[in-house]
């Protein structure tokens, strides 16, 4: 059976990702406030007026935290991993799981050593040459573990 080549692709977080989680944050926000404003008896449109000015600033103060990310991840044949910084050593990675698969778009789910998940959004239009081989090699099941035969223990 042949493996999955070596292959190596950039991570970037575009603006659809990074805008998903401000919007969702924005939206709590919204129904936040105008539950409790209601419980304290404010008038609707005076509710919907503060948590649309709320969830406005907090929009606004969410995008501007949340800078694009540039990673790389890696798959050399045997391993996955996770290149953060180009002077930083590679942090190799325990799990990499496909968890959404839209044709030209991937997110997924990797694990490294210690423990830490790293969510990776990967984009044909980020990677064309390579988004088949990463497919590949995400759906493969990689190089066999070497079997290591132990003793076997005596009944006594």
């Amino acid at each position: 059976m042949r493996h999955a080549p070596a292959v190596r692709v950039p991570c970037v977080a575009g603006p659809l990702w990074r805008a998903l989680p401000v919007a969702l944050v924005s939206l709590t926000t919204m129904v936040v406030v105008v539950w409790l404003l209601r419980l304290a008896d404010v008038e609707m449109r005076w509710s919907l007026a503060v948590a649309l000015i709320s969830a406005v600033v907090l929009a606004q103060v969410s995008w501007r935290a949340t800078r694009p990310t540039h990673r790389h991840l890696e798959w050399n044949g045997a391993r996955w991993a996770l290149l953060v910084a180009p002077q930083a050593p590679p942090l190799e990675l325990k799990v990499m799981d496909v968890m959404m698969d839209l044709g030209d778009w991937l997110l997924l789910r990797t694990r490294t050593e210690s423990g830490r998940v790293h969510w990776l959004p990967v984009s044909r239009s980020n990677a064309p040459a390579d988004f088949r081989a990463l497919c590949r090699a995400a759906y493969s099941r990689g190089p066999a573990p070497s079997r290591v035969l132990l003793p076997e223990r005596s009944s006594d």
